[in-house]
């Protein structure tokens, strides 16, 4: 019985929608005759732009119509153990009677939304329960603009954000609040990292399924904060390692799928929340993972952590650098004996099986008597031979 008597008034409601549709389909079409007559020279795009127009105010409506319509029909049926209770202790809401929100969406189109409030006579709280039911954000904007805006704005700064939402959305909003939402998205998606680092650390779950092999890399950069200061953010890339040949026949090494973690932090601060990406990317089941690093000790001791079996890679542009530095030191910045023995020591490290020993002994011989400032010139030799030396098992990249 209560299911056939939940069928008449949604029956009803369907019928409303159908000729409110229909009518605001009819009234598109023969707005858009009209304005063809009007402009019968219009190109392409300025055709589709007025289509476009035209469809956001039916496409605001029916956004509000499907809005609506769930609600008014999960309403026919509600019994009272199944009334809105307040998040914080689980009673009833009372109505406090209905309030009107209007919501931005693409194309400038306005959902006006006329929706109960509640109140909780235990505690006082206060909510919109089709608000939560629609899991809409705070603010005037759709939860799908905010996500557009927020993913503009970890890509661009913020007042290039807001213009390019505006471009493609036809919705302007400010450089402010384009920082606000963005920085509120962080805030909210570090808060759920933490509670699932809480329960990593508490349950000490087993991981996902790894990939055959994986690829972690952390690094810090220096960036500017407001007011002038900069910080180090330190950040931690993971993927798969997929091997594939290229044009020319030969096997390279490709990583896949990579997502990223970064925290302005300490180095042990760092290291423990981001286990929060590693357990998601199921490094700690990857068979083989590969540790690209270059030489910050806080960065072996991040794998020391979480995969102290590690592959370790010292990055192919960190031992070019230290190469770099002792030959122009040699020969000076520009020099074409510089250039051309950089390029050789590099080709013979990353493609000679012996590679790394053959670079260590060109190093030595470097001819540093002959440079402007022979002492300057052993000094850059001799630290470059003393840091590539020590991690001789880091830059056998030929094997790797």
């Amino acid at each position: 019985m209560r299911g056939h008597g939940r069928e008449q008034p949604v029956a009803r409601l369907d019928e409303e929608f159908e000729r409110r549709w229909h009518s605001e389909a009819e009234a598109v079409m023969s707005g858009m005759k009209e304005w063809r007559l009007q402009h019968p020279k219009a190109t392409f795009r300025e055709i589709e732009a007025a289509v476009d127009e035209k469809l956001s105010g039916m496409r605001a409506r029916l956004l509000e119509d499907l809005a609506l319509a769930s609600r008014a029909a999960d309403l026919q049926d509600k019994q009272l153990d199944e009334q809105p209770r307040c998040p914080e202790c689980g009673q009833v809401l009372e109505g406090q009677g209905k309030q009107e929100r209007t919501v931005l969406t693409h194309g400038g189109g306005e959902v006006h939304l006329r929706r109960d409030y509640a109140r909780c006579p235990a505690c006082a709280a206060g909510l919109f329960p089709l608000d939560e039911e629609l899991q809409l954000l705070p603010g005037p904007l759709s939860p799908r603009l905010q996500e557009d805006l927020v993913h503009l704005s970890t890509w661009m700064p913020f007042e290039r954000a807001a213009k390019e939402l505006a471009h493609f959305t036809r919705v302007e909003v400010s450089e402010t609040s384009v920082r606000r939402h963005a920085e509120l998205a962080g805030a909210a998606y570090v808060a759920v990292q933490a509670v699932e680092l809480e329960r990593l650390e508490r349950e000490r779950p087993a991981g996902p399924s790894g990939t055959d092999v994986a690829l972690v890399s952390v690094d810090g950069a220096m960036v500017p904060l407001i007011g002038g200061e900069w910080a180090e953010v330190k950040t931690a890339a993971v993927g798969r390692v997929e091997v594939v040949i290229n044009r020319d026949g030969v096997a390279e090494a490709h990583a896949r799928d990579l997502s990223y973690f970064s925290r302005l932090a300490d180095a042990e601060t760092f290291t423990r929340e981001a286990w929060v990406e590693l357990h998601r990317a199921g490094i700690a089941s990857a068979h083989t993972v590969c540790g690209v690093m270059d030489g910050a000790e806080w960065e072996q001791t991040f794998l020391d952590v979480h995969r102290p079996d590690a592959v370790r890679i010292l990055d192919f542009p960190h031992a070019v650098e230290y190469l770099t530095r002792a030959a122009q030191a040699t020969w000076c910045r520009g020099a074409p004996a510089a250039d051309s023995w950089i390029q050789e020591q590099a080709h013979t490290l990353k493609h000679d099986e012996r590679g790394a020993a053959q670079v260590l002994i060109a190093l030595a011989h470097l001819p540093i008597q002959q440079a402007t400032d022979p002492t300057a010139a052993r000094q850059a030799r001799d630290t470059a031979l003393n840091y590539l030396t020590k991690r001789l098992d880091q830059i056998q990249y030929a094997s790797f």
